[in-house]
Order: structure tokens, then sequence, then C-alpha cells
């Protein structure tokens, strides 16, 4: 449908948007939408219903990676800017928009063929600690780490982190685990980590929201210094005055800035000054480009920042 779109255009520059149903609970026992299920129940079954209600009931971790890669196959001569649908905070329910429809489960991506030149970004300003450790066991679809160093991983995270057992709840976890999310290898560069959110623990298992088969993992911080300073780093990346731009920001950060989200929308105005742009809240953010190949983690700041660099009056743009 977008090719067939846009196979009138002139237009060189291609850009895609993005928008895909990320993880959503299932609602079936025992999980009754827990994040957290630490007994009580066979773990080994529990584990085996999640998997069958993500691949077969498509209620589950969001499968948005999945999805991203496939579109690059289909599209590799893009430059992309992503995120998936999420509520505010529980996973019960995420909703896709496309003209009058509403949607669940789908994937809505908008087509544009430009004279603009454009560019993509993505920035985390994470700081590596120096907890380091090895995912010793992992789901097929690397999902779900089983075993961190060869011991159970819900017990031995906590064990790396020196945090009580009683931390695993619902009530405290998720807003202290924004802060130490896990680094992941995001396929760019061996010493590049990239956070990868837990979002659920059944038993010793940790359910993320990416996919990595990859070993190497380590314990990642920030804090709202940080996090404000991931906005510049990203926008200044530009040296040309943008005429337009679309961001994609992760809803962790919402969560993390707190009152500072005042200060960290001051710092868009800034850049963008009277040049339209729109922001969005999602969860698992990606970026694509021919030349930088794909980003996917969590809690990022990702933009496609179009401009003129001829400094024409007009500009035209074809969507689809």
């Amino acid at each position: 449908m977008i090719e067939a779109g846009l196979k009138n255009s002139t237009f060189t520059n291609k850009f895609l948007l993005n928008i895909i149903s990320a993880s959503e609970l299932p609602d079936m026992p025992p999980f009754n939408k827990k994040k957290i299920i630490r007994s009580g129940f066979s773990i080994k079954l529990l584990i085996k219903l999640f998997g069958f209600s993500q691949y077969m009931l498509q209620k589950g971790a969001g499968r948005d990676d999945e999805v991203i890669k496939e579109l690059i196959t289909k599209f590799p001569d893009y430059h992309m800017l992503g995120g998936g649908t999420v509520d505010d905070g529980p996973n019960l329910r995420n909703y896709q928009f496309f003209n009058k429809n509403v949607m669940t489960n789908s994937v809505v991506s908008l087509g544009i063929k430009t004279n603009f030149n454009l560019d993509v970004n993505t920035t985390h300003n994470m700081k590596k600690t120096d907890i380091n450790f090895t995912i010793t066991k992992n789901s097929k679809d690397g999902r779900i780490i089983h075993e961190i160093n060869g011991k159970p991983a819900a017990t031995e995270l906590l064990r790396l982190l020196r945090w009580p057992k009683d931390i695993l709840n619902d009530d405290t976890w998720y807003k202290t685990t924004y802060y130490f999310p896990i680094g992941f290898h995001d396929n760019t560069s061996e010493n590049d980590f990239g956070p990868r959110v837990i979002g659920a623990i059944y038993g010793e298992s940790l359910v993320t929201v990416i996919g990595s088969k990859n070993r190497d993992a380590c314990i990642l911080t920030i804090d709202g210094r940080n996090l404000l300073k991931a906005i510049d780093d990203n926008l200044n990346t530009f040296s040309c005055k943008p005429s337009f731009g679309l961001i994609a920001s992760c809803t962790t950060r919402l969560e993390t800035l707190g009152d500072k989200v005042y200060q960290a929308r001051g710092q868009v105005l800034k850049y963008f000054n009277d040049c339209p742009f729109i922001e969005f809240f999602v969860g698992g953010e990606s970026t694509y480009s021919p030349e930088k190949g794909l980003k996917f983690v969590n809690i990022s700041f990702n933009t496609a920042i179009f401009w003129d660099k001829n400094n024409q009056k007009s500009y035209h743009n074809e969507f689809v």
C-alpha cells in the first residue's frame, strides 16, 4: 500500500513512521494482569502459558522489534522512526488509529517522499555501571531471561544490585528499575549498551520487551540531569536549521523526569523555535537509516528531523 501510494512521486528522500501495538498482559489465570508472580503456581507451566498467550492469543510482551525488522526488509532504503503504543503503565490495553478506525494489535505506518533532507537519531544517555553479568539461559526469542551467571535470574539480579527481596512488587519495582535497566548490545557496537526494561517477573524469569540473544549484559543507570541531556545530545547532532520534526520519546521518561518534563519541553521548543514538530510518547522506540542501521531500545529520545539546506521559501511533501 505504501509503495503503491507513493509510486508517482518524483521525490527521492523516503521516510516511514511506524506505530505498533506493544506489550499487553494476558487476561488469563494465573496472570490476571499481574506483572510479578513469584510463587504459588508451577513456574514452568506459567512460562508455557505466557508463550502460548504471546504467539497464539497475541497477548504478552510486544514483538515490535520483529515488526520493525520485517519493515526494514521490505523498505531498506527508507529512514524510519517508530514506537509501540502503550497505556499509562499497567500494560492492560493499547490502541492504534487510522483515519476514523480504532484498532488493536495492529501496525499503522505513514510513508513520505519529500524533497527535504532528513535524518534520524536515537539517544538515551544511560551510563554503564560496574555491574556486569552473563545471561546463561534465554527463551528461544531472547525476550525472557531465565538464568544469570548460571543462577536463577531474578534472585541473582537482586544480589548483583544489592536490593532486598521485598522490592519485587508492583508498587515499588517499576518506579525503581527504570533508573537501572539491563544493558544489552543493540547491534551497533560491541562497546555500546542499550537500555532494556524488565516488563514482568514470573518466578525467577525476567520478561523483557526486547529480544536479545547476546550473553554479555550489564546494569545501566541514569538520573534526571542526564535524561534532560539526552535531548540536547540528540538535537545537537543536526547542524541544519530544522523545517519540521517528529519525536518518539519513551513513556518511562515521563515517569522518571517528574516535574522536569517542563524543562524538557523547553529544550525542544528552543531547538525548533517557530518550526512545527510533533512529539509522541511510546514504548519500545526505534530509528533506522540505511547508513546507521537499526536502533531499538527503551527509555530513549528519538528524532526524525527534516530540513531544507537550500533555504527554499516553499516546500512540499507527499503523504500516504
